[in-house]
């Protein structure tokens, strides 16, 4: 609702730091161990001091924890003769979910490439023995200049490569995309960008372009987002990625995320999504100190342009003063509930390194979860009520062991927690939900679903446990079972088999019908099994169900009866499934 809550806790260090010089980047915000919150690292090597500190600290819903044994191979910030340069990415290269490292650095004095990979297990990081197709960044002396961005460009889920630089001081320029592979950590050459993220302007460096997926199709769209202050020309033309390209989109951005002015590049905008819709908000995000104006303003995207929301931030990400534009703080879900925070994170270095004037402070966003339904009313006075809670909340149980190109789908996805049902005469009943396991396919089947959900009757305890199918074509579809009392007592247990019936060669092209074959319900007392149910089901070519076979106990067969049933399937006239004759037999 716009509102925000102090959290209670700061962050471990500065992400910036204000020198006599610049406002320079000293420590990162995000996901490592790839629970779906924020954590925080320095990675920082100090030449001036020969100090580094690669410490990762594990962020949670009630603050951050060192975590001494966990490291980062190496920095992703410099600090050389009083400069701080970047040199080093976390990025997830092989789609598990996890953000891996490399220097990604070539230092021009030698020519010396720092390229290797090294894979995140989510408690370190191993060597794999492989590179990037080339570098990200390129340092000479105490500058540092961005020749190539790494990021997913297709919408695989796995981070890919590109030099994405036109070079306007020789009219070179490289555009190319290489693709990224798992579990290999290779890459090929696919397609060209349309434009240019990095701008070699009078051997500068300039930020000019960007890609986000605008449109929510999961893959990244691409636009200039550039103002040129100098003729006051604003590149906001959208080229929407398709996975092998790119092709344009028919509007524009409402605003850029990039001012250049006297051959700088400066942000002064933000394109990201904020609310976990899967669409993208803009805002320019940004005070004009001198003048005593900002434009704060929040549009919400969609695949077909931007509107204003109606309201603004609570206060700019960028700050133009007269030596430059500088950012002074981040919109992030800190603490992923789904819902996006506030953080002060600068600090003014004085002569030493001595900071000091440190705004660390955590905002968390306060209100309701947007577009979820909390009240069901029916026409006899009857309610049910819904509450909700992200999966970084305890309500969730990770699943462990995925591999690509499935990945754990927790954090900042939001799921019922608890219901209650009012049966419009004073009586009311309570329900807890649990869940576990939770999985989305990155190669477009997306949310597989979890492997299991509970529910608990809050009034006495009794507890209800489904298992679901993860595996192709079968997701979603309930393998099994059970309920307990409070004790933990099995009182029945129910499991399912499917068959897919879909022909052979419907089933190569990636069509299928999985159905029902047999289910089985067990009663138990003390634990024991008492006696059993059990059902199965054959089908003709079109899925109708031609005998069932209602086995009773499968201990006896004297108690079993079978239905059968024919049925007209015209192919001419496209009739399928209308019975025509049943039948109810013992044999």
């Amino acid at each position: 609702d716009g509102s925000f809550a102090d959290a209670g806790y700061s962050l471990p260090g500065p992400l910036y730091q204000v020198t006599a010089q610049n406002v320079v980047r000293t420590g990162t915000l995000q996901d490592i161990n790839g629970d779906g919150i924020l954590d925080f690292s320095k990675a920082l090597r100090n030449e001036d001091s020969g100090q580094s500190d690669f410490t990762v600290y594990l962020g949670s819903a009630q603050g951050f924890t060192a975590q001494p044994g966990y490291q980062l191979p190496g920095q992703l910030f410099w600090q050389i003769n009083g400069q701080t340069l970047d040199s080093g990415i976390l990025q997830d290269l092989n789609g598990d979910g996890l953000p891996d490292y490399s220097r990604a650095t070539v230092l021009a004095a030698t020519g010396e490439q720092i390229l290797e990979i090294y894979k995140n297990t989510g408690s370190g990081f191993v060597s794999t023995g492989t590179s990037l197709p080339g570098p990200v960044y390129t340092i000479s002396g105490t500058t540092e200049l961005e020749t190539g961005l790494v990021r997913d460009i297709n919408g695989d889920g796995i981070a890919d490569y590109s030099p994405a630089t036109v070079n306007a001081d020789n009219g070179q320029s490289d555009l190319k995309v290489y693709l990224g592979q798992t579990p290999d950590f290779t890459y090929s050459y696919a397609f060209d960008l349309p434009g240019q993220m990095l701008w070699q302007v009078n051997g500068q460096i300039l930020d000019s372009g960007v890609l986000v997926d605008v449109n929510g199709d999961g893959i990244a769209d691409y636009s200039r987002a550039t103002r040129l202050e100098s003729t006051g020309e604003q590149l906001l033309d959208l080229y929407l990625g398709t996975g092998n390209g790119f092709v344009d989109a028919g509007y524009d951005l409402p605003g850029p995320t990039y001012s250049i002015l006297n051959n700088t590049s400066y942000t002064q905008g933000l394109l990201t999504n904020w609310n976990q819709d899967g669409t993208t908000r803009y805002s320019r995000a940004t005070e004009w100190v001198g003048s005593g104006t900002s434009d704060l303003t929040v549009y919400l995207g969609s695949g077909t342009g931007f509107v204003a929301a109606g309201y603004d931030l609570p206060k700019a990400m960028f700050r133009v003063l007269d030596t430059g534009t500088y950012a002074n703080a981040v919109y992030q879900d800190i603490n992923g509930d789904g819902l996006t925070d506030f953080v002060d994170s600068v600090c003014v270095m004085q002569a030493g390194g001595v900071l000091t004037n440190c705004s660390l402070g955590v905002s968390l966003a306060a209100g309701p979860f947007s577009d979820l339904l909390s009240t069901i009313t029916n026409g006899f006075d009857g309610s049910t009520e819904i509450s909700y809670a992200p999966l970084t909340s305890d309500i969730y149980t990770a699943a462990s062991g995925v591999q690509y190109p499935m990945r754990e789908a927790s954090g900042a996805y939001i799921a019922v927690s608890d219901y209650t049902n009012s049966d419009g005469r004073g009586n009311s009943y309570g329900y807890g939900m649990s869940y576990a396991g939770a999985l989305s396919d990155v190669l477009g089947y997306g949310w597989i679903g979890f492997a299991s959900v509970t529910k608990v009757q809050q009034a006495d305890g009794r507890k209800s446990v489904a298992n679901y199918d993860q595996t192709y074509p079968y997701y979603g579809l309930v393998t099994s079972s059970e309920t307990r009392n409070a004790n933990g007592d099995l009182l029945i247990g129910t499991t399912f088999q499917y068959v897919d019936v879909s022909p052979q060669n419907l089933q190569n092209l990636k069509i299928h019908q999985p159905l029902r074959s047999n289910e089985t319900i067990t009663h138990y007392t003390s634990n024991n099994p008492v006696y059993s149910l059990e059902k199965a089901y054959d089908y003709d070519g079109y899925g109708n169900i031609t005998i069932t076979s209602d086995l009773g106990d499968p201990k006896t067969t004297d108690d079993d009866f079978y239905k059968c049933v024919r049925y007209l399937n015209d192919t001419g006239t496209g009739r399928y499934g209308y019975p025509l004759q049943d039948k109810v037999t013992r044999t």
